[in-house]
Parts: C-alpha cells; structure tokens; sequence
C-alpha cells in the first residue's frame, strides 16, 4: 500500500475477488465469514491477515493474492472478454430455436458470457442470471454419467464414437447398427437408457440432478416443465429414432423405450445460468473434478 499503510479489510476482499474468486466460493468460505465480521475499513498488518483467514483455505488465497492461480491477471483477462462481449451485441443474426414450440417462445435479447477457470475463477457478464434450458448440452454429462455406472467398453457395446456426418437428428446409425456417437440425439437417447434402467423414473432424474449439482458446484438448478411437455408432445423424430434403434438391437435387453425417451427429454429441460454452465464446463475441464 502507499505509504506502507497496512490495506483495508476492504482492500482484502476487494482483492480476493479480483483474483476470481466468487464471495459465495465454498472453498473460502470461513475466511469470507471472518473478514465479513469486519469492518470493510478497519485496517490489518499481513500477520493480522494471516490469523483472520481460515487455516486450511491459506494456501488457496496465498495463490490468488499472489498472482498464482491459472490466470494470473485476472482482471485484464475479464476486461478483454467484456469488450468482445460488448463488440458482439448489436450482431442479432440467426434465430432462436423452433423446433420445440416453448423454445421459440424465448427472448431472443438475452445475452449473457460466462467463464470459469480450473481454479476456480469467475466471471460472468449480461444476462447473466436467467436460466435456460441445456437441452443438447446435457448430453457430455448424460454420456459421462453412463461412462461412470458401466465403464467405457460396455456403454461403447450401444454406441460409437465416430462423426456422423450427418444432421443431429439423421434417422441413420453406423455400420454396426448403433448411434453414431453420444454427441447426437440418437446416441443420447442411447446413453440415456444405461442409467439405472430398473429404478424409477423419480429416482433415475435424481441422480442425474445430483450429477449436476455437483459439477456447477452445488447450485441450485431448476426444472423447466413447460419445455418438457413441449418437447415431449413434438417428439416424432426422437420417437422414430428410437424404434429404429429398437429395430436394430441396438438397445440393452428389456429396455423401456417410453420411459428411455421421458427421461432423455427430462435430461434436455434442465435449466441453469450462464454462469453455473461455466461451472460445469471448467468441471470436465478440470478431469471432473468442480473447482
């Protein structure tokens, strides 16, 4: 500080939060509650400081005060990415989605960036706390969620991993008769139908919640039942790719094709912020560990 005047509990936090690191972090989470028990302008010597923090979360605020964490410079980095953010507003090009009646009813003005670190910094700008629907982007978590349960060469029995080469929703499958890969809707349904089969349907979108929760580090996600049912009603072509794959053996014995599809609908009506999807992201990032 000027002068060498010790910096205010303000200036601490103030810091803390520059680096990235979000005041509901749950990682500093003491450490926020013990300097919030003091007054922003009370002034702190380094050892003061020292003895304030929680003792485990030294390391974690060291590194970030220091400069140490994955980006260093973090507000320069958040500076840039608003002003791309800010030369891309007035571009309105392309069309919200029509393919399920409740989704062309969403205001096409939202607009929101959100960004997280593998250490845990974030950053988020807009619109940034309205939720939407993940709808396709749920299918890397139901993919990864059917890796965890089965191992990579049983869910890759049902499924490949090559590029289709076709549209998302090609009524189509490999040469081996199976979804071309799980990035696809016919391959998401398949993904969708390894994760706890026998169980109820309650009890099947629980652990899938849980799942998400935990990623985007136990936020509080919604469900969008307008869009399930809007989803669920206009169906046809998951339906036919459904009974195709049927057809074709693709499926685990004794699978329950409508019950296979109401959960893979449930899946896509998750809805979240930008800034919990940039949780989620850094999770799988980070080897699926949430930072």
């Amino acid at each position: 500080m000027k002068g060498g005047r010790s910096p205010t509990v303000g200036d601490v936090s103030s810091a803390i939060r520059a680096a990235g690191l979000a005041s509901k972090d749950a990682r500093i989470a003491q450490t926020n509650h013990n300097l919030g028990m003091l007054s922003p302008q009370k002034r702190m010597s380094a050892e003061r400081f020292a003895r304030t923090l929680a003792s485990e979360e030294v390391t974690l605020i060291h590194r970030a005060l220091c400069g140490d964490l994955v980006i260093p410079d973090f507000k320069a980095f958040t500076d840039t990415c608003t002003g791309m953010f800010e030369d891309c507003r007035d571009d309105r090009g392309g069309s919200v989605a029509s393919y399920i009646p409740q989704l062309a009813r969403v205001d096409p003005e939202l607009y929101a960036l959100g960004v997280c670190t593998v250490d845990g910094q974030v950053f988020s700008v807009g619109d940034d706390r309205e939720s939407f629907c993940v709808q396709s982007t749920c299918k890397p978590i139901t993919y990864a969620l059917a890796l965890e349960l089965h191992g990579r060469d049983a869910v890759h029995r049902h499924v490949g991993r090559e590029p289709s080469g076709q549209s998302f929703n090609e009524i189509t499958l490999n040469s081996r008769g199976l979804p071309h890969n799980p990035m696809i809707n016919a391959g998401a349904i398949m993904c969708s139908s390894l994760i706890d089969p026998q169980a109820p349907q309650a009890d099947r979108f629980d652990r899938l919640m849980g799942l998400w929760r935990d990623m985007a580090g136990g936020a509080s996600l919604s469900f969008n039942n307008a869009v399930y049912l809007s989803e669920k009603e206009t169906a046809d072509r998951n339906f036919a790719l459904a009974y195709f794959m049927r057809e074709q053996q693709a499926f685990p014995p004794d699978t329950h094709l409508a019950n296979t599809l109401d959960f893979y609908f449930q899946c896509c009506s998750i809805s979240l912020t930008i800034r919990d999807m940039s949780v989620i992201a850094a999770t799988l990032a980070n080897g699926g560990v949430c930072p």
